[in-house]
Order: C-alpha cells, then sequence, then structure tokens
C-alpha cells in the first residue's frame, strides 16, 4: 500500500551505503513488489562499480587522479555577498529619498472618494446579445459563401451539360 515511500527508503539507504534494518526490513520480507526494487538498485550498484572500474582502467592515469582529487576534496558552498560598509549610508540615504517622495506624492495627489486618481479601472461596454444572435452573426459569412458556391456549381453543371450533351436516352422536355 505504502510501497512508494518503503522505495524511496530503499534509495535512500542505498545512497548513503546505510545496511536495511528494522521495519523496511520486515517490509521487504513481506512485499514481492519492493524485494525486485531492492534486486534492481543492487545490480545497479554492481553495474556502476564495474563500469566506474573499466572507465579507471580505459582512461589515463592523469585524469583518474584529477578525477578521484576532484571527489576526495570538501567541496564549500560559496558564500553569500555582502553589502560593503561604505555603501551602507548610500543605501540608507536613497532608501530616505525614496520614503520622502512618495510621501509627497501622496501628500499633493488630489484624493476622490471611491477610486484614486490614476488608478481608474477600464471600462468596457460589452454589447447584451443572445446566443442565437451571436450564432447568426458567426455563421452569416459562411452562409453567403455556400450560396455563392452552390449557384457556381449550378451553373458549371448547366454548361457541362449543355457541351457534353450526350444522347443518353431520350430527354423529357
Amino acid at each position: 500500500m505504502f510501497c512508494h515511500i518503503y522505495k524511496w527508503l530503499l534509495s535512500k539507504a542505498w545512497d548513503k551505503n546505510q545496511t536495511i534494518t528494522g521495519v523496511l526490513d520486515r517490509h521487504l520480507r513481506r512485499c514481492a513488489s519492493c524485494r525486485e526494487y531492492a534486486r534492481f538498485l543492487e545490480s545497479l550498484h554492481h553495474r556502476f562499480t564495474q563500469d566506474t572500474t573499466d572507465l579507471l582502467k580505459t582512461s589515463p592515469s592523469a585524469l583518474n587522479e584529477r578525477i578521484i582529487s576532484a571527489l576526495d576534496m570538501d567541496i564549500k558552498p560559496k558564500a553569500a555577498k555582502t553589502v560593503k560598509p561604505f555603501m551602507l549610508p548610500a543605501l540608507a540615504a536613497s532608501l530616505a529619498a525614496l520614503i520622502i517622495v512618495a510621501g509627497l506624492i501622496f501628500k499633493i495627489a488630489p484624493f476622490q472618494r471611491g477610486e484614486p486618481v490614476g488608478l481608474a479601472f477600464p471600462r468596457f461596454d460589452i454589447p447584451t446579445t443572445s446566443v442565437e444572435n451571436f450564432l447568426q452573426e458567426i455563421e452569416s459569412p459562411y452562409e453567403e459563401e455556400f450560396l455563392d458556391l452552390k449557384e457556381t456549381m449550378k451553373s458549371t453543371a448547366e454548361f457541362l451539360i449543355s457541351r457534353l450533351d450526350v444522347n443518353l436516352g431520350k430527354r423529357q422536355q
């Protein structure tokens, strides 16, 4: 039922080279799907170690040493950039100027009841129409096109009949 959690725990244990104990071991004895996943992780681990040894045999020794030394060194995260001390007064002055300018704008700008000036929302005049009228407006160009096409086909058929007058039988007039 919670096999996805146990599979995640299995993967985490393989990643950290930990032994499987407790609840996880008990679940593995009961669940065939998780046992199969554990076998897959084990085969994957063996395959990676075999590929690593094969790669180390075929690559130049200088490259191997550089890779191993890069893996062995402790990689420290970069420290966050700090604000330099001489920048603090300039930052404080610009913040104060910004607050003063904003205060002046709100003090001087006129304010009407309801909506502030300059923040008026656009109004859209949407005509109210029925669905039938809307569909008729959409279909009318196509309807005209079909009527024109019908007339063209009719005149083309009459022309072909007049030019290809084949006596297939008596014509009724």
